[in-house]
């Protein structure tokens, strides 16, 4: 008779988070560099082993002012 552990498959926690840039409209070339820079490290914790798993919530005010709060407050 032994003493053992068995490694149960529990889900990894996770958490969304707002992605706000601009990625048409006036300011589409420096958000769309902004977005893929905040994806590529969203992907990379997500990639380490027992790491908190992110998800995006993109959204894209297209470069207008007015649009920004009411968006980030989505």
């Amino acid at each position: 008779m032994g003493l053992f552990v068995l490694e149960q498959s529990l889900p990894v926690p996770g958490i969304a988070i707002g992605v706000l840039f601009s990625r048409s409209g006036p300011y589409a070339a420096i958000g769309r560099e902004g977005y893929a820079g905040a994806m590529t490290a969203i992907a990379e914790i997500n990639e380490r082993p027992g790491s908190l798993k992110i998800s995006a919530e993109a959204r894209d005010p297209q470069g207008v002012t007015e649009q920004y709060a009411p968006l980030a407050r989505d």
